[in-house]
């Protein structure tokens, strides 16, 4: 018999030591579509279960699951590495990577206490980077594995120069990435620890509460809970804030109002409106239990007009309205975001300029078109090309809830970039589909936080626990009668706050009630404590 080559039986042990070494603790791709897992479940990683998962490391020593056939969603990791823990927030495993061709994510997974479910953290503006990581914080505290986008391209959250030529992009961006996000971001989750998560949740704001919407109403089956917040969802935001931005100039291009002139209206409206919900503590329970008096603020006739435009919102010549315009409490975001100084035009004049160039429009009108360009007759039709490819404004969600799924919403009445009436008339539409409040009300339920800007921040108590409320919902059945609702004594650099909040950090608390309730000071108690406030069920002003 022929000796057997030094060279070949090396290549045999080199192969049955590696198949050893997958039998003992990693697992090959298994099955298109999905990436195998580890083989037995855990809720820990130790560092090098974390810094395996890196693309670098495949070809050291085939430690790394490819995840390049996913179906739908090939994925490639490009970095994975330990983070230390922070006051509140865990160690966790940061793996970074994109999903093909160009969708950017980071996905943190706890080292300890995997608590066997999936979160996705939304962005906001244009999003662009994955700086929404932050957001997870609030979720991997309580054990999740919590997944961000960058929704498909590189920029800044006002960048909109990505979209030109990018039809891709656009796509990514509508509803691709979100969706995507979540089939990687599930996959790898299971890799890492052994198992397919048990539940999913998603939470967002602004453009994270569109991608909110965009999961439930056509991705069905991805989330088990949903908190969706003031969503910038097609065209009724940037119709909004184009007007307001334009209602202050003159046709020299000189602007109408002054910083001074937007304190004074802040003041009186808030000596008109405040005491109405039987407390005066600088926050509008309910704007629409107030008009304003703009005769007693002592202005000339052409600011008080330009005022009287940014609340009644954008309408065509003949007096038909596009969408609602800003309520009463939100004056003081004017200043800097509709209304300029001497250190510049306001913020959402070149963001809306651009946006409109490049996203509201289907043809870019070009690099001379200016807002005051925008004609309200012909124009906000033609803006429905972002409508068609970002609105998600259908209220039939009955794929979504006939599987149990929960759909929790909240909305700031002081948001000055999101208005809320979009979101109530959107649940009214669901209610009514649903046949009426009490039905909606088993899957759906909208929340309003009176004094909140967009997303947080503002005088009112915004700070709410919508994770604790979505879980109790999902898994135990308790659908949310009640919110509570804390304004903190330092603001999160965040709209998700680590939750519970340190009794010594509150300075207020407030109840919030399903919508049509609002939220009213009982006349008796501690007016810092939520229990002295009960629901009240008001009209409209007239």
């Amino acid at each position: 018999m022929p000796a057997i080559p030094l060279s070949y039986c090396r290549h045999v042990v080199r192969h049955l030591v590696l198949a050893l070494f997958l039998a003992l603790g990693f697992a090959v791709y298994a099955a298109p579509g999905r990436a195998a897992t580890t083989g037995a479940t855990r809720t820990a990683l130790t560092e090098k279960q974390c810094t395996s998962l890196a693309a670098s490391d495949y070809y050291d020593n085939g430690k790394f699951p490819d995840f390049g056939d996913l179906a739908d969603a090939p994925t490639q990791i490009t970095s994975a590495k330990v983070a230390a823990a922070r006051p509140r927030i865990p160690s966790y495993c940061v793996v970074e990577g994109y999903i093909a061709p160009q969708i950017g994510f980071h996905l943190r997974l706890p080292m300890e206490g995997w608590n066997g479910k999936f979160f996705q953290q939304g962005c906001g503006g244009m999003c662009g980077t994955v700086f929404a990581g932050e957001g997870c914080n609030a979720a991997v505290g309580r054990g999740y594995a919590c997944i961000v986008t960058d929704m498909g391209h590189s920029g800044t959250q006002v960048d909109t120069k990505w979209t030109i030529n990018n039809p891709q992009g656009m796509i990514d961006f509508a509803w691709r990435a979100t969706h995507l996000a979540t089939v990687a971001g599930k996959a790898i989750t299971e890799f890492a620890y052994g198992s397919r998560p048990s539940k999913a949740y998603f939470n967002g704001c602004s453009t994270g509460g569109r991608q909110a919407f965009t999961e439930v109403q056509k991705f069905p089956e991805d989330y088990d809970g949903v908190i969706a917040n003031a969503p910038a969802s097609g065209m009724d935001a940037a119709l909004q804030l184009l007007w307001s931005v334009q209602a202050n100039y003159r046709k020299d291009g000189s602007q109408i109002l002054t910083y001074a002139d937007i304190d004074l209206l802040a003041d009186v409206v808030m000596k008109q409106c405040d005491a109405k919900d039987g407390l005066a503590d600088g926050i509008i329970n309910d704007p629409r239990q107030c008009r304003p008096n703009l005769q007693s603020l002592g202005l000339s006739a052409e600011k008080v007009e330009a005022i009287r435009k940014i609340y009644d919102g954008p309408r065509d010549s003949k007096g038909r309205q596009w969408t609602e315009g800003a309520e009463p409490g939100t004056e003081l975001r004017w200043k800097g975001e509709y209304v300029g100084d001497d250190r510049g035009p306001p913020h959402y004049e070149s963001f809306m300029r651009d946006w409109f160039r490049r996203i509201g429009f289907a043809s870019d009108p070009g690099k001379d078109w200016k807002i005051g360009d925008f004609d309200w007759d012909r124009d906000p039709p033609r803006a429905r090309n972002a409508a068609a490819l970002l609105g998600v404004w259908n209220p039939d969600i009955s794929s979504f809830t006939d599987r149990g799924g929960k759909l929790l919403l909240l909305q700031g009445w002081a948001d000055d970039v999101v208005m809320p009436g979009p979101m109530i008339r959107y649940y009214e539409k669901l209610a009514k589909l649903a046949g009426g409040i009490d039905k909606a009300k088993e899957n759906a339920r909208l929340f309003m936080i009176p004094g909140s800007f967009h997303c947080w921040r503002g005088p009112g108590a915004d700070a709410v626990d919508g994770i604790a409320a979505i879980e109790d919902w999902v898994e135990k059945g308790k659908a949310p009668d009640k919110l509570i609702g804390y304004h903190p004594k330092t603001q999160s650099r965040t709209p998700v706050y680590l939750m519970p909040l340190p009794e010594e950090e509150v300075a207020f608390s407030r109840p919030y009630f399903p919508w049509p309730a609002t939220t009213r000071y009982s006349g008796k108690g501690d007016p810092a404590k939520a229990e002295s406030f009960v629901p009240a069920y008001p009209k409209a002003a007239k």
